[in-house]
């Protein structure tokens, strides 16, 4: 059975809050439990931008190496 996006965006935002450190998106993939990477680019991303558009209190950044950090 696929997982839905919105269920693979909530896995990835767990992930980040949890570990609070930088996450590769090998590591944000494997979160998610899926393999594409592309997917897994496309949805943190989405995900930062809400964060950043929304002005919630937390803050997403992607740092160099497609790594992404809470």
């Amino acid at each position: 059975m696929p997982v839905s996006d919105e269920e693979i965006r909530a896995r990835i935002e767990s992930a980040l809050y949890a570990y609070g450190r930088p996450l590769e998106i090998t590591e944000l993939a494997k979160a998610a439990r899926i393999t594409s990477k592309r997917k897994t680019i496309k949805i943190v991303r989405d995900i930062l931008k809400s964060f950043n558009e929304n002005m919630v209190a937390l803050e997403i950044s992607e740092l160099p190496g497609q790594k992404f950090v809470m």
